[in-house]
């Protein structure tokens, strides 16, 4: 939440693809699973590079992952504060049909609204799921404060019921995560460690396994990570330094490329399908409180030699959630709009909104289409398979709101759905 916090409760989503002639094949939001030519020829992922793929025996139906945060809560009085823990988990979403989500399981899992609503990524195939779990609460003096941890839990989701399998210690305060689209390394954004940790993945029989390899020190806060399409490269949001790193990839060799500069605060980071281009959100230079003036979403130009921002256009006040639709034709964002500040704050508003933006004229011509009232202190955001969707979790209010892109603009789908925990990010 903001940019103080790390490792968000999380709502993650995984969509998928079904081919009459073919088994169900499971494709990643942001164009993670290389399945060369076919999928290329759609349009939602390049054509894959010479890597070695990680062999997944099974992955499940098309799934939303919602994240709850048991140990947070939004007091009108003193904004975000930690309390005594009830328990974080995991839920799992069908969304084979997308305007009615239904809950497959959950998980009790630990994560934390501190961070991007960016801390969970999902297999290449879909058959497991990264949660950086960057915070925990203490008792100190009477009250329960919030201090960094370092760990990143894997749950299998194809369990049944789905399972927490393991864990593995990263770096200080691990915020954004992301898997590569081999499926074999993930990298972590460690907030307070000031570094990317490299996690090695695989499978004992057909069990999930997450190894950690060591880290690589970017001088900054690192915030959100996000690998391109090809695997080669992946990109890192510097918060207070207004930056955003450049890392080279080779296997699970990762070395720091280059720094570029961009928006004040940078918080998430997406990368286009095709691999041309990257957007990056601003918290707007008064975070971590909004002042009611819209913020940019900046446009990283990935072609050129090397990187670097090449166009912005406003949106809200501070767009925490970012998401690009599987086939490159809109973004989104969620915009606070002061919805995690004290009621008293006064650029309060009790309701977050979502802004979609049209890709249509290509990244350097972003033009917003229609901007939306959600729910309160709303987080994650994510696109359907088929991108005439968009599925937002409201942490205060404890519910998840269904979009539809209708033309240019957004019509909510029915009630929000309860969710009896406080999301904060999706995927």
């Amino acid at each position: 939440m903001g940019h103080r916090f790390s490792g968000a409760a999380v709502l993650r989503f995984l969509p998928f693809l079904s081919l009459s002639s073919l088994p169900p094949l499971p494709i990643r939001l942001g164009a993670r699973l290389c399945l060369t030519g076919l999928l290329a020829a759609l349009a939602l992922v390049p054509a894959c590079r010479a890597q070695k793929a990680l062999h997944v025996p099974k992955a499940p139906p098309a799934t939303l992952l919602v994240g709850c945060d048991g140990k947070t809560i939004h007091d009108p009085e003193t904004a975000l504060t930690a309390v005594a823990p009830s328990g974080d988990r995991v839920l799992v979403f069908d969304v084979s049909a997308p305007a009615a989500p239904r809950l497959a399981g959950s998980v009790a899992v630990g994560n934390s609204v501190w961070g991007p609503p960016t801390n969970l990524a999902l297999a290449p195939a879909g058959a497991f799921a990264l949660v950086a779990d960057s915070m925990r609460n203490v008792e100190q003096e009477g009250a329960f404060v919030a201090v960094a941890k370092d760990e990143v839990h894997l749950i299998d989701l194809r369990a049944q019921p789905i399972a927490w399998v393991g864990s593995v210690t990263v770096g200080l305060q691990p915020s954004g995560v992301d898997i590569s689209p081999h499926g074999a390394l993930a990298l972590t954004a460690n907030r307070k460690g000031q570094s990317v940790s490299r996690v090695a993945l695989g499978f004992v029989g057909e069990r999930p396994t997450a190894r950690h390899l060591g880290d690589v020190d970017v001088a900054g806060q690192a915030s959100d990570v996000r690998f391109t399409p090809d695997g080669k490269r992946a990109l890192v949001t510097l918060f207070s330094e207004a930056a955003v790193a450049v890392l080279d990839v080779s296997g699970q060799d990762v070395t720091l490329a280059h720094r570029l500069d961009v928006v004040p605060n940078p918080y998430p980071v997406v990368v286009a399908p095709n691999g041309a281009f990257a957007l990056v959100a601003s918290m707007g230079a008064s975070s971590p409180s909004s002042d009611g003036v819209a913020d940019p979403l900046g446009v990283i130009d990935l072609a050129l030699t090397p990187p670097r921002m090449v166009a912005q256009v406003l949106v809200g006040d501070s767009p925490e959630g970012l998401a690009i639709s599987p086939q490159g034709l809109h973004a989104a964002t969620v915009n606070l709009t002061g919805s995690s500040s004290k009621a008293t704050a006064p650029a309060y508003h009790r309701n977050a909104t979502v802004s979609l933006l049209s890709l249509a004229r290509g990244p350097q011509t972003l033009e917003v289409l229609d901007t939306i009232e959600v729910g309160a202190l709303a987080e994650g955001i994510a696109f359907s398979a088929d991108g005439q969707y968009l599925f937002v979790g409201n942490f205060k209010d404890e519910t998840l709101t269904v979009l539809r892109v209708q033309g240019r603009a957004l019509v909510t789908v029915g009630p929000p759905l309860a969710l009896g925990c406080r999301p904060a990010s999706l995927k």
